[in-house]
């Protein structure tokens, strides 16, 4: 067991073999652990804000985490250094979701409380496109491919193809 000193928001394993876990909680510290021996490997924080989401790439090596004010901060296991936080969506706007897409050449995307999703580079937070699209929850459909999915407030289900930037709805 691990003892904390403020409550857990977000949890998340990292995808290939669960040896590092990544914890975001209300102060807006991320801690991440090696899950063989609970060491801590390492800390960064969203200076203003609780973390909403933490995620990690498919292949494991990246983990984001996203806070109550709009930042996202990422940090690369390999190289043990996290970029500084980044405002991606709007001040005071919560980031519900993120994915990163390594394998689409280092960006990510996420979604907010305005239901907006950005796509956006990993290295410098620069952002590609941004859309309006219903989405307050997001959900990378496949890894190897550019689909995903998000969930509205009203019940539906939108697919989003990102090189076309088409949605169909369900």
């Amino acid at each position: 067991m691990v003892a904390v000193t403020s409550p857990m928001t977000y949890l998340a394993m990292s995808p290939l073999d669960g040896a590092v876990v990544a914890a975001g909680d209300r102060s807006g510290q991320v801690q991440l652990w090696r899950t063989s021996n609970l060491s801590k490997i390492a800390q960064w924080g969203h200076p203003s804000a609780p973390v909403s989401v933490v995620n990690f790439d498919a292949a494991g090596l990246y983990v984001a985490s996203a806070a109550e004010d709009g930042t996202v901060a990422v940090w690369h296991l390999d190289a043990g250094q996290t970029l500084p936080a980044t405002q991606i969506h709007p001040i005071g706007c919560r980031i519900n979701q993120l994915a990163i897409m390594a394998d689409w050449n280092g960006y990510a995307v996420s979604c907010d409380s305005n239901e907006t999703v950005a796509q956006w580079k990993l290295g410098t937070g620069e952002i590609v496109r941004q859309w309006n699209l219903a989405a307050s929850k997001l959900l990378v459909v496949a890894n190897n491919t550019r689909w995903m999915a998000g969930s509205t407030r009203s019940n539906r289900l939108n697919f989003f193809f990102v090189e076309q930037f088409d949605k169909s709805l369900i």
